[in-house]
């Protein structure tokens, strides 16, 4: 038995074998209150074995980005570019089933090490790959952050997110918060990138911007999250002030980092995102709602995205062309 499925279990299984015998014996509150030491037994054993595992483990990269992916080829070496000018080392990129032509987009990057593919066939895969990437970023990466492909971290204080980075470790995370991103009015999708086509956001108070994404140290958690994660003893996620962030939601703090989510896009790209489902939630779709609800665009043309764009065009051309030669 490997030690991730003993943690396992004893986070979730043993007590389930006697759970009828027990069951009749105890209170309601009595079983629940079992049930929480038996997930604190767990992750307090966790947390020791993860410390003295992984102590002084040094890493070979920094910061990497783990995304699990469906029809994404359109904007996905966008994405990838952006990152790689603002620190991002790696990319673990779980494909859950594809039907346009991601892998054949990924190519280059997969060639020269910078993305490390993977098929990931099925439903509501998203926890399974978090789950799965947690102990191979144990050994390979300083931070890992947990992002999906319509969202851009944002350096604002440094030219890159590794460099603010510097200032938290020894924290078990980083929380960001959404900066929810409109329309800009467009309803059919046209040439361009994401971050040349869509300017206009939210206001700062905008309830949604109140989720956070995290960057966390992965020897530091014992689970990770859509939004967030469990860490282990003694370490916890903070936002840039420092200040302790438990659970998905964090007061708004954008004067160091955000990251922009261009949820929604334009009217016809909402459609296309709609028809692909949810990573989290088997056969359920985005309502309209959604997309009218989060079309946001009172705060106009931010030109903070505009110096990457040329420079995320000229990488494109560089990295495509050596294809064809």
């Amino acid at each position: 038995m490997t030690k991730n499925i003993l943690f396992q279990k004893l986070r979730h299984g043993y007590l389930n074998g006697i759970k009828p015998y027990l069951k009749k014996r105890l209170t309601e509150e009595q079983w629940n209150n079992l049930a929480k030491i038996r997930v604190k037994l767990s992750d307090f054993f966790k947390s020791i074995y993860l410390s003295i595992k992984y102590g002084n483990y040094i890493t070979q990269n920094y910061l990497s980005v783990v995304a699990i992916i469906k029809n994404e080829g359109p904007y996905i070496a966008e994405w990838i570019e952006y990152h790689l000018l603002v620190g991002v080392n790696k990319f673990y990129i779980y494909d859950n089933e594809s039907e346009d032509n991601l892998k054949e987009i990924l190519a280059p990057y997969i060639e020269d090490g910078i993305v490390e593919y993977e098929y990931c066939p099925g439903t509501q895969k998203q926890m399974w790959v978090y789950h799965d990437i947690l102990e191979k970023a144990r050994k390979e990466t300083y931070w890992l952050a947990v992002i999906d492909c319509d969202e851009f971290i944002v350096p604002i204080s440094t030219e890159t997110i590794s460099e603010l980075l510097k200032r938290f470790e020894g924290y078990g995370g980083l929380g960001i918060n959404w900066l929810v991103y409109g329309s800009s009015g467009r309803q059919t999708k046209t040439e361009g990138l994401v971050i040349e086509r869509f300017k206009d956001h939210s206001e700062k108070n905008f309830h949604s911007n109140g989720h956070i994404k995290t960057i966390v140290n992965p020897r530091y958690v014992l689970q990770i999250n859509i939004h967030d994660a469990v860490y282990r003893a003694g370490k916890f996620c903070v936002n840039t002030n420092k200040e302790v962030i438990k659970g998905p939601f964090s007061g708004v703090v954008f004067d160091q980092i955000r990251i922009n989510h261009y949820f929604g896009k334009s009217y016809e790209e909402f459609l296309q995102k709609r028809q692909r489902g949810m990573a989290d939630h088997k056969d359920e779709k985005r309502s309209m709602q959604n997309f009218y609800g989060g079309d946001r665009n009172e705060e106009k043309n931010d030109s903070i995205m505009n110096k990457y764009i040329p420079v995320i065009y000229k990488k494109l051309e560089e990295r495509y062309s050596r294809l064809v030669r």
